[in-house]
């Protein structure tokens, strides 16, 4: 599995209101980015990839590391919201907390 810049994750999201539950995000995402879903073997490793993306940069995530860029905040099991520049200090304050 190839890593995935999250900024790019973070762009299909914006795109589709900044809440989307993950199915909508690998959708947006393969509309956006059509030449990198090619790229991949399986629709699997594809969305994998993607959560990968999305918890490396959600504090909220048990994968998230400290240090780590801010794009990403849970609201609910499997629904995110882009994380704005002017919210990532209150977003990486709350921490895995909910």
């Amino acid at each position: 599995m190839t890593a995935m810049n999250p900024a790019l994750v973070f762009g299909a999201l914006d795109s589709l209101g900044g809440v989307a539950n993950l199915q909508d995000i690998y959708k947006q995402f393969a509309v956006l980015y059509p030449d990198l879903l090619a790229r991949y073997e399986s629709q699997e490793s594809f969305q994998g990839t993607i959560r990968q993306a999305i918890q490396s940069a959600c504090p909220q995530a048990t994968s998230y590391r400290p240090g780590n860029p801010v794009f990403f905040e849970q609201v609910e099991e499997g629904r995110y919201r882009a994380v704005y520049q002017d919210r990532r200090d209150e977003v990486i304050g709350r921490g895995r907390h909910l």
